[in-house]
Order: structure tokens, then sequence, then C-alpha cells
């Protein structure tokens, strides 16, 4: 899938402006984008596929710290139904349970962390390939540093609204209301779209 990444952004967005843009503030506008306001976007989330690490007869997983909201846990190519702990408390000893993960659950876990039920049996690496039987996969909304080349438009719009909107010797807010509207039309016609986490930047 081509893709784009975050100057490739803003040398975009500057050439829909004939470069009138501030090179410098149109960076920093792409990058909060990327990080912080894109998740933010009504149907305009992106969700990477990021490999996990387990360890056998333990049922706590890290989740890596790009994820910013965890969306669903799949292990060896299947979903686990996301529990709240006090289902899963009726029966009291879940957790010494042991096999092929079928439930997680976050409830009185540390930030970041998950529970997984039964406790895995096979120690898996995130080197490991998503093809393995008993491979730990999270799908969630992610930092991202590459997206589909197709929101490309919508990005560069949104991030032109963003800086014709700022103080400046150019400020133009019915310019900057209009590449908002136009931005925010395009992406609710995206519901949802999930990145490969290998995807590499294309010209």
């Amino acid at each position: 899938m081509a893709t784009f990444t975050i100057s490739q952004l803003v040398t975009f967005a500057n050439d829909l402006v004939c470069d009138q843009g501030d090179t410098t503030s149109l960076t920093n506008i792409a990058t909060t984008f990327f990080s912080d306001e894109l998740p933010q976007i009504p149907n305009g989330w992106v969700a990477s596929l990021t490999l996990g690490n387990t360890a056998a007869d333990t049922a706590t997983v890290t989740v890596a710290t790009s994820v910013r909201k965890l969306l669903a846990v799949f292990f060896g190519g299947r979903e686990l139904s996301h529990e709240v702990q006090a289902s899963l408390d009726v029966n009291a000893i879940w957790g010494d349970a042991k096999g092929a993960p079928i439930a997680w659950t976050t409830d009185r876990e540390q930030d970041r962390t998950i529970r997984l039920y039964p406790v895995p049996t096979t120690t898996t690496l995130s080197s490991s390939l998503v093809t393995e039987t008993d491979a730990l996969l999270f799908l969630g909304i992610c930092t991202q540093t590459v997206l589909p080349k197709y929101l490309r438009l919508p990005a560069a719009l949104w991030v032109l609204s963003k800086e014709y909107a700022r103080e400046s010797a150019y400020r133009d807010m019915d310019f900057a209301k209009l590449c908002r509207v136009f931005a925010e039309r395009m992406f609710n016609l995206v519901d949802g779209v999930v990145i490969d986490p290998n995807a590499k930047a294309s010209a």
C-alpha cells in the first residue's frame, strides 16, 4: 500500500498553497496531526497491528507504548473476547486455568498491561511471524509515522486549516474554515484504516 510521511505531507500541503506556508509551522502542525489529532477525527482513526510477547505460564502482557488505545487482541489467528474481570471472578479459580487464551481483561492491572485467560503455555516473541498459530497481535489506535496515500489530501487540508487559522501575515480564516470542512468530509468517508506496521513510505 502506497504511504506518505510527515515530511511528504508538509511538502504536499505547501505545494497546494504555492509554497506560501511556513515550513517550520507546517511541520509542527503535521507532527501534532500524526500523533494526537488523527485518532480524534470521527471515522478517521488509523489503527496498527502490533506483535506482542507472551511467556509460558505468565498471564500478564505489556502493550507497546505506541498503542494509544487498544481495540482488539488476537491469539493464534482468533480475536479474543474482551471481558470485565468481575465476570471472570464468577469462577474463583479462573486465574489458574492454562491453555490457548480465549479472552483478555485490563481490570485491576497496571497501566499498559492486560491479562490473558487462560494463561498461555507457550512463549512467543514479537519477532515471530504473524502466520504462526500462537502469535499474539494487538489492534490499536497508534502513533503513526506513515499513512495511506489516499489520506494525503484530507490530511493536507487539515494541516492547512490549522496553518491559516494561526496568527501570521497570511492568516485567512475563511480559507482555514473551508479546508477544515473539506478535510472532515473526506475523513467521514473513511471507516477506519488498518496500517501494516512494516509499511514503508513511497515516493
